[in-house]
C-alpha cells in the first residue's frame, strides 16, 4: 500500500509518493495533485476521460501525465478524483493509458485550495528504495504555485 508525505515548502507545494508499483505511484501522484487543488471527496465521478501517452522513460511519462492533468484543469476546468492506470512497455517505449474520473468545476460545490501552475523538474526522478523492509518506488514532486 502506497503513501504520500506532504513536505514543508515556503513557495511551492512538495510531496513524496511511495508505492509498490508504477501504476500505484502514478495514481497517488495524480490524486495528490488534485488534493492540492480541492477536496477530491466532493468531486463526483461524472466524467470519464482517457489519457494515452508514450515516453522514453518513466520520469518523462509521469511528468507528462501530471502536465496533461493540469492542462485539462486549466483549459476545461475538469477536476479528477480517481484514476485507473495501466503502464506497458512496447517497442522500447513506455505507454500509459489512464482513465480519469471526475467532473467539471462548480464554484458552489468545490472550494479551491492552491493555484497550481506547473509540475517542476526539481528533484523529479522516480527511484527505488527500501521502505519497511521491501523495495518500493519513490518520487519527490514539486508543484509551482
Amino acid at each position: 500500500m502506497g503513501k504520500v508525505i506532504i513536505k514543508e515548502h515556503t513557495a511551492d507545494f512538495e510531496y513524496e509518493v511511495y508505492a509498490d508499483n508504477l501504476e500505484e505511484l502514478f495514481l497517488l501522484a495524480a490524486k495528490t495533485l488534485f488534493k492540492a487543488l480541492t477536496d477530491i471527496e466532493k468531486v463526483d465521478k461524472k466524467i470519464e476521460h482517457t489519457i494515452e501517452l508514450e515516453a522514453d522513460n518513466v520520469d518523462l511519462l509521469l511528468h507528462s501525465f501530471l502536465d496533461e492533468l493540469l492542462f485539462l484543469w486549466h483549459t476545461e476546468n475538469i477536476l479528477f478524483s480517481d484514476f485507473s492506470i495501466k503502464i506497458d512497455e512496447k517497442q522500447n517505449q513506455l505507454q500509459l493509458i489512464a482513465k480519469c474520473f471526475g467532473e467539471y468545476y462548480d464554484s458552489s460545490k468545490h472550494s479551491l485550495h492552491l493555484d497550481v501552475k506547473a509540475v517542476t523538474w526539481h528533484n523529479f526522478e522516480i527511484k527505488k528504495k527500501i521502505e519497511g523492509g521491501k523495495e518500493v518506488y519513490y518520487v519527490d514532486i514539486t508543484l509551482d504555485i
